[in-house]
């Protein structure tokens, strides 16, 4: 089989070919959050098995990146370049990190008051009822790029902060513009920010007509009705997610 030099080589990361060996060894450490799924997602070829145990050796060692490194200008690299290789630090950052620590704004908060249900010491089901808040928010991208080729007028980013029921666990949920503000960008006049839509929108169910929705973590399930048929995947709307929603951890 035909082997490969593996420190003169280019590698692809998210798409794009070009970057040196340990450049691809720190964006891959950032998008992965272990080994296995870093295995999962691109040792995908018989051919790589040993470059796979080559990254498994010094997984650990690998110093994932920053902020902070993501928006420094790389030396002898075009400024179209630039653009496409932030855009790639940017994307293995991923939202929570970049909403962390980018200091965005916070543009609708809305509480609702939910029902769970559940059983007691003895036995018996019960409604427990509890706050749940969903925050939405704007992240200027223009500090990201700083007026690179391409990307003088970047639309911002939005994503809604919601909490675990039981484990309290922030989760940061990276959401299009339609659904943070119910209308395109170039059309201001539109624009309801709504963190319930929002929300609503990560839910993408395949039947019509569900009787009702659970939800455990990324997990969606729908309780099919008897008008239920398969259909085109959608994004759930506000009244619907309000409707529907039955259980949820």
């Amino acid at each position: 089989m035909k082997t490969f030099d593996m420190q003169s080589v280019k590698y692809t990361v998210r798409s794009i070919r070009g970057f040196s060996l340990p450049d691809a060894l720190q964006l891959w450490k950032t998008k992965y959050q272990s080994f296995y799924q870093f295995k999962r997602a691109v040792i995908t070829h018989p051919g790589l098995v040993a470059f796979g145990e080559f990254v498994e050796q010094q997984w650990e060692d690998i110093v994932p990146l920053s902020v902070k490194q993501a928006l420094r200008y790389k030396p002898g690299i075009s400024r179209i370049q630039q653009g496409i290789i932030r855009e790639v630090m940017l994307d293995c950052l991923g939202t929570a990190t970049l909403f962390k620590e980018l200091k965005p704004e916070l543009i609708n908060s809305q509480t609702l008051r939910k029902v769970q249900k559940k059983w007691d010491a003895t036995g018996f089901l019960i409604n427990s009822v509890y706050p749940d808040t969903y925050e939405l928010y704007q992240l200027d991208m223009k500090p990201l790029y700083n007026g690179l080729p391409g990307y003088t007028n970047p639309i911002p980013l939005f994503a809604v902060r919601c909490w675990g029921l039981r484990s309290k666990k922030e989760h940061w949920l990276c959401v299009p513009v339609v659904a943070a503000l119910g209308g395109a960008w170039m059309s201001p006049q539109k624009h309801r920010p709504d963190a319930i839509r929002a929300i609503a929108w990560t839910f993408q169910l395949d039947i019509t007509n569900p009787k009702r929705i659970f939800r455990q973590g990324n997990v969606i399930i729908a309780e099919e009705s008897a008008q239920s048929k398969p259909c085109k995947p959608y994004h759930l709307s506000k009244k619907d997610y309000l409707r529907l929603l039955y259980a949820e951890a």
